[in-house]
């Protein structure tokens, strides 16, 4: 199969998670769903592999019964009416398992998850720890997952999967440290997705610098693709439409149709063709993104820009293409910053930030766990750069969970969280009230 330069491979466990995000959030406050840190973070990726990509190719997700776990059919976990839109879209193709050399793949990953015997192991569990920070993420993944990747990347080459469940990302940085780093490690479309989170947490991180004296910590990486389309939807059950006329609108189409010929540009074996390229990332990465981050929102009619053709010179349209989905992205995750102008520390007030339009609530602690799971490298380069100690083990984390449940827990040992985390659980204490059973002598 020929992959074009802005093809991706999202897995379907992953597309089944996002989906059943959005699921919960078409059934709004009134719905019984719940969403987790850990599917926020899903939903928040996968959007970011739908506009930024033309095309999506989605694995096979993993069934379990009476002989064990096994490739199986991928599910949308949202509601029908969003299903249809997704499936009239056409933007996912499946991705068949092709297996060429069964054995050899089996060798490949018995490399990466030693000392685990993947093929005797049903599960495994990877561990992530940032010596300078204090964290360690554990992951639980299952040995099929693994085997499906590793057939996605053999067809498509590893720049094309997109991690977007967080279990992948750590599957990702250590299959990076147990194999010899490829020379091609991301596609065009990590290096501008991953340039408008790196503006967010850029300017989060200066806001924090009065933690050290008290203030609230502020989470550096907001889920910034998720709250901006909340803030257009009239409710819940539009995500998948706004979703949609977002992808489809001139700017987004531009946007993409620009990073496609950039791409195909640096591949260019003419000298001045390339250098064009070179030119425009550049440019791109010298764009004054900073002018996007003000108080001022911007709607959905910044999207709707005309552009007749696009210029062979991909520097030449670069201001009229990027400027729109710049100002569209990095304006509405800094409108919750003025949720922090209170002088007292407001659980409630924090929670607003990222929970107006939710059915439930996330503490200040789950916040900043969103904000590391965001933060987890997307490609082998960025993975190259970090500086994490990763390690894996047989087993589960939560046995008691079902057999899918791919369990994860978080530890941090930042002062600044553990304090809040203190403060929430204070606050939840003397609210509580002592259930009394009837039997109860005292009562």
């Amino acid at each position: 199969m020929e992959f074009s330069p802005l093809d991706a491979i999202v897995t379907g466990c992953a597309f089944a998670e996002a989906t059943s995000a959005i699921g919960v959030l078409e059934a709004g406050r009134e719905g019984k769903g719940k969403i987790s840190t850990e599917m926020l973070c899903t939903l928040d990726n996968f959007i970011q592999a739908l506009l930024f990509n033309e095309r999506v190719f989605l694995t096979a997700d993993v069934s379990a019964d009476g002989n064990g776990f096994h490739p199986g059919p991928v599910n949308y976990g949202g509601g029908i009416a969003g299903r249809k839109l997704i499936e009239a879209a056409g933007i996912f193709s499946p991705l068949r398992l092709n297996l060429p050399d069964p054995e050899m793949l089996s060798r490949r990953i018995d490399g990466i998850l030693q000392p685990v015997e993947n093929r005797k192991a049903p599960w495994f569990i990877i561990s992530c720890a940032y010596p300078a920070g204090g964290l360690t993420i554990r992951q639980e993944m299952l040995s099929v997952d693994a085997y499906i990747i590793e057939d996605a990347i053999d067809q498509a080459g590893v720049e094309k999967f997109k991690p977007v469940f967080p279990g992948e990302h750590l599957y990702l940085g250590l299959r990076r440290s147990r194999m010899p780093l490829p020379r091609i490690t991301q596609t065009m479309s990590d290096l501008v997705a991953l340039r408008l989170r790196a503006a967010i947490r850029t300017e989060m991180e200066k806001l924090n610098v009065f933690v050290s004296q008290g203030a609230p910590l502020v989470p550096e990486l907001p889920p910034i693709y998720v709250s901006r389309i909340l803030r257009d939807c009239a409710t819940g059950s539009d995500f998948v439409p706004v979703l949609l006329q977002i992808r489809n609108s001139s700017a987004m189409r531009r946007f993409r149709a620009w990073m496609t010929k950039c791409a195909e540009q640096s591949r260019s074996p003419d000298l001045t063709e390339r250098t064009k390229a070179a030119n425009a990332w550049a440019k791109f990465t010298e764009f004054p993104l900073k002018q996007a981050i003000d108080p001022t929102e911007a709607g959905l009619s910044v999207l709707n820009v005309v552009i007749d053709t696009l210029k062979a010179d991909v520097m030449g349209i670069l201001g009229e293409v990027a400027g729109p989905i710049v100002n569209y992205f990095l304006s509405a995750p800094f409108l919750g910053l003025r949720q922090f102008s209170g002088k007292k520390v407001e659980p409630a007030k924090l929670d607003a930030f990222l929970t107006a339009s939710f059915g439930d609530k996330f503490t200040r602690s789950e916040m900043n766990m969103i904000s590391e799971h965001l933060k987890l490298p997307a490609n082998l380069k960025d993975w190259a750069e970090v500086a994490a100690e990763l390690t894996v083990d047989a087993g589960r984390i939560y046995p008691e969970m079902g057999p899918l449940a791919r369990s994860y827990s978080m530890t941090m040992r930042d002062p600044a969280v553990l304090s809040e985390v203190l403060a929430d659980f204070n606050e939840r204490q003397a609210k509580s009230q002592r259930v009394i059973s009837q039997d109860d002598p005292g009562r």
